[in-house]
């Protein structure tokens, strides 16, 4: 395996996503609440430490009307570039077609290709686009818990806790609308 930058260090490259996606991350701090321009989304952004410098982040974004459009996922920002979401796990929200043509129903992960782990992730614009199918409906909680499991994010108890009950607390108010 290639070295890997440490955090502080100077890199004469970018890192590849399987660089990206294999390091240690760690969340630690509460999610902040992000403020949607559609009063139907809800918004957390966690930021998280690791090993490699630039900034990581974690999203996790929920339609109040219908929580099965949930999305969460891994972001990087490159000390001296723009961010680009490594990682996204999405919830049913319709099929669409992959840049391949192959469709894509149900719960799915955008993610790499096979011959773009070894790309630095400049390389497109707005992450990977092709998605791989999960092969069963995911809740938001689910599509948070399989981002990390993925991007090897070490979630700390109190982080998971507030992620477990912002889902709840949504899952519930739905539930109060009868």
């Amino acid at each position: 395996m290639p070295d890997r930058p440490l955090a502080g260090t100077l890199s004469a490259r970018m890192p590849t996503f399987i660089e990206l996606l294999s390091c240690a991350k760690h969340a630690e701090t509460k999610p902040k609440r992000v403020n949607k321009a559609n009063p139907a989304q809800r918004g957390w952004d966690i930021a998280l430490t690791a090993e490699l410098e630039g900034d990581f982040s974690a999203f996790l974004r929920i339609n109040a009307r219908l929580p099965e459009l949930c999305s969460a996922g891994l972001c990087y920002a490159a000390t001296a570039g723009g961010k680009v979401t490594l990682l996204r796990v999405n919830g049913e929200h319709g099929a669409h077609s992959n840049p391949d043509g192959s469709r894509v129903v149900g719960a799915h992960i955008h993610g790499p290709t096979p011959t773009q782990l070894h790309v630095e992730p400049p390389a497109f614009a707005n992450g990977p686009r092709h998605a791989y199918e999960v092969g069963a409906p995911l809740a938001a909680f689910e599509c948070w818990q399989l981002m990390c499991w993925l991007a090897q994010i070490h979630v700390a108890s109190a982080v998971q806790r507030a992620v477990h009950s912002s889902c709840v607390t949504l899952n519930q108010s739905l539930l109060d609308l009868g």
